[in-house]
């Protein structure tokens, strides 16, 4: 029974993503890799980025390898350079009017304090910034091919996230006592709170939006973390091929659940209550336009 629900799954995902668009972030490893592959598997079209050009098209010749299709795009992309992302949109508009589905995948933890190019706080850049701003200048190409989908890969830290660094100024310089854990706290509450914000704004464009935790994973995330810590990582996680699976199912199922959705892997969970605040939502989102 069990082969049997599987199969009418795959074909239910095969039937509605098949010959779709999807822009992944983060695909050169880990969960967003398998995802690009799970996805290619069942009959997508999968645009990667990478910030690296020459490690992109050793990851794309292997993602084509794997799942056995070559519609992998590559273009390069630095989430934490404003004008990366304008390079990338410019290019990416030149030869795509529509998108399907947005995939924010890509993510830092850092356990000091880094800034990216234009001066901001490494980990709110590259976490929430960056996917921001690509994702306010690709909403066109998604409501051009609507009925379509953007998920922001978030994590159950947002539920240890705090708002104070929407104050501004040296809140979100963070310069004084930095913890990179709680850096990254608060940058997967932005995700939560950016999805219910364009959840809100887009109910009538037939966008849909959700959020997702994929779990414990054992990626590069905590690369830059002390060798106690990736042990201790590897014991408590789970390969990015199975978080990657929830995944491509939110991306690839003709209704997947209502827009607005947290999920936890497979279950519907609720967020942090100040996530679904539309008043937080305009801080943060006029706090990003003007860093813009």
């Amino acid at each position: 029974m069990a082969r049997k629900d599987d199969s009418l799954l795959n074909n239910l995902q095969k039937e509605h993503i098949g010959g779709k668009l999807c822009l992944i972030t983060g695909a050169t490893s880990g969960i967003g890799k398998e995802a690009a592959i799970g996805l290619l598997e069942l009959g997508a079209q999968v645009v990667i980025t990478a910030r690296d050009i020459a490690r992109g098209q050793a990851v794309q010749r292997e993602i084509q390898m794997k799942s056995g299709r070559s519609r992998v795009e590559l273009y390069e992309l630095d989430l934490s350079s404003k004008k990366s992302i304008q390079e990338f949109v410019k290019n990416f508009k030149k030869r795509h009017k529509g998108l399907d589905l947005l995939i924010n995948n890509a993510g830092v933890s850092h356990p000091q304090r880094k800034e990216s190019a234009e001066g901001i706080e490494a980990t709110f850049a590259v976490n929430h910034l960056g996917p921001f701003w690509l994702t306010e200048a690709l909403l066109d190409t998604l409501q051009n091919n609507a009925p379509s989908r953007i998920i922001n890969v978030a994590s159950a830290l947002h539920y240890r996230g705090k708002i104070d660094f929407l104050a501004g100024g040296d809140a979100l310089a963070r310069k004084e006592n930095y913890s990179g854990l709680q850096a990254y706290n608060d940058s997967k509450l932005c995700n939560v709170i950016y999805t219910m914000d364009l959840f809100r704004k887009l109910q009538s464009k037939n966008v849909s939006v959700y959020a997702f935790h994929p779990g414990v994973v054992n990626t590069g995330l905590i690369r830059d973390y002390p060798g106690i810590v990736h042990a201790i990582w590897g014991l408590i996680s789970k390969s990015p091929k199975k978080a990657a699976k929830p995944l491509v199912q939110l991306a690839s199922l003709p209704d997947p659940g209502p827009s607005g959705t947290y999920f936890h892997g497979t279950k519907r969970k609720n967020p942090l209550p100040i996530s679904n605040d539309p008043a937080v939502a305009d801080q943060l989102r006029k706090l990003s336009e003007s860093l813009g």
